[in-house]
């Protein structure tokens, strides 16, 4: 196997703590111009932007033939215009030598051009744990890394933590490997404690043969959600891992579905999904209004099997949404949904030809875990309505809907369609509020014995 060098530098900085809430995601206003979302169909990860840098780095797939033209889509700045255009054929063969230029030019005229780089490239994912373990009488955290898009073979890396510096070698398989952070966080000489490892900025480097093709600064402030704008901004790292420390109010933001879809046009999906964490702690994230002509629709638009969401109540939502899968949390979900809820309103398109979607008060279509949640919220729309769950293609435990079921053809109280291999069990849905009398799962009033 060859042996290629990794050098993973991670640089902890301290930094001073800031009191204004949400400063760490900041919306900028329509007068400037930067690049907000660039994406290539068949990515493997979210494009890494770094706007101090103006740089952009586009990682693909082991593999991909990188000598034919690609159509980046691409988003800016409110007001803002980019050249080339958005979806424009280009060549980016030779952009780890030569980075592709885009420039961004903001409403008052002011320039700001960006260099971009497509290329086969590693892809270095951080998890953040809270794991402590006792070792040699000393207090230890661990922070996890996941390095991908590598081929199988063997790999030596670096990680270096203010003094605190080790090497090791890894071997990849099913082209991956980790990274455990080992950092003794006390000492009982009464030494100076390695705090970097807790607090501050995180700065990671990638370097392959002496070439540096990764380098960004993670601050973990931006997973702890405090604000509108923090919840808005979890597009920008769609695998992190999230808490909603407080009731967040959306009323005076316009949301865009996190993971949203790229192409409204495309039957497809086309966006970059969801695959992290967030956990609510029972935290309410209010007043969302999302009007959407997307095909996928609600908080988060799609979510993968690797995404967990958990104690995440989210009231008085409302959707309006013309076609498509659409539910008040997630309208396409792979992933494992526990101890949530949601309230308030799921509108689609009332028309026989517009109508063709698939709508859930909680989830629009469901291809993974829903287990102890529930909906309150009315949902209204043609065909394929249920008050928790519009289409059910894996599994519902343990959950309920309360809110008006109305529409059509094909509506439930519980679960618009059930599919042959979609599982429904200790589950209910109140037929007195929901105006249905039918459906997979036991409605209030109902012999239990016809539970599906």
């Amino acid at each position: 196997m060859n042996k290629k060098l990794y050098s993973i530098l991670i640089l902890y900085s301290a930094i001073i703590s800031c009191d204004q809430p949400g400063s760490n995601i900041e919306i900028l206003p329509s007068g400037h111009g930067l690049i907000t979302n660039f994406t290539i169909t068949g990515q493997v990860a979210q494009a890494v932007i770094n706007d101090e840098t103006s740089t952009v780095i586009v990682s693909m797939p082991l593999g991909y033939d990188l000598t034919t033209e690609l159509n980046p889509t691409i988003t800016v700045s409110a007001g803002a215009n980019i050249s080339p255009a958005s979806e424009t054929a280009q060549n980016f063969s030779n952009s780890i030598n030569n980075p592709f230029e885009y420039t961004v030019t903001a409403e008052d005229g002011t320039k700001k051009t960006y260099r971009v780089t497509v290329g086969i490239l590693p892809v270095l994912t951080y998890n953040p744990h809270d794991s402590n373990r006792l070792g040699a009488g000393d207090l230890y955290k661990t922070d996890l890394f996941r390095v991908s898009n590598i081929e199988d073979g063997d790999y030596d890396y670096s990680i270096t933590l203010g003094n605190y510096t080790r090497s090791r070698m890894e071997t990849a398989t099913r082209n991956e490997f980790y990274v455990s952070l080992v950092i003794p966080s006390s000492r009982n000489d009464g030494s100076d404690r390695v705090s970097a490892g807790n607090d501050g900025d995180i700065t990671l480097s990638v370097s392959i043969d002496g070439t540096q093709y990764f380098n960004r600064t993670v601050n973990k402030e931006q997973y702890s959600l405090k604000t509108p704008e923090d919840v808005q901004g979890i597009q920008h790292d769609l695998s992190g891992d999230y808490t909603l420390m407080n009731d967040v109010d959306m009323t005076e933001i316009y949301f865009i579905p996190i993971a949203y879809d790229t192409n409204a046009n495309d039957d497809a999906y086309n966006g970059t999904k969801f695959s992290g964490t967030i956990n609510g702690k029972g935290n309410e994230i209010s007043n969302l209004r999302i009007t959407s002509n997307n095909r996928y629709s609600g908080l988060i638009a799609y979510t993968t099997v690797d995404a967990r969401l958990n104690n995440i109540a989210l009231t008085n939502i409302n959707l309006v949404t013309q076609s498509g899968y659409s539910g008040g949390l997630v309208g396409w979900n792979e992933g494992i949904i526990t101890n949530s809820y949601s309230t308030g309103m799921i509108a689609g398109s009332t028309n026989a030809i517009l109508g063709s979607s698939v709508l859930g008060g909680f989830v629009g279509w469901n291809e993974g875990i829903i287990a102890n949640s529930y909906s309150e919220a009315i949902t209204e729309g043609y065909s394929v309505i249920g008050g928790l769950v519009g289409y059910n293609n894996k599994t519902i435990t343990n959950s309920y809907s309360t809110g008006a079921v109305t529409g059509t053809e094909i509506l439930r109280g519980l679960v618009g369609y059930n599919s042959q291999t979609g599982i429904v069990t200790s589950s209910y849905w109140d037929i007195g509020t929901s105006g249905q009398n039918t459906n997979y799962g036991t409605g209030i009033g109902i012999n239990p014995s016809s539970r599906y």
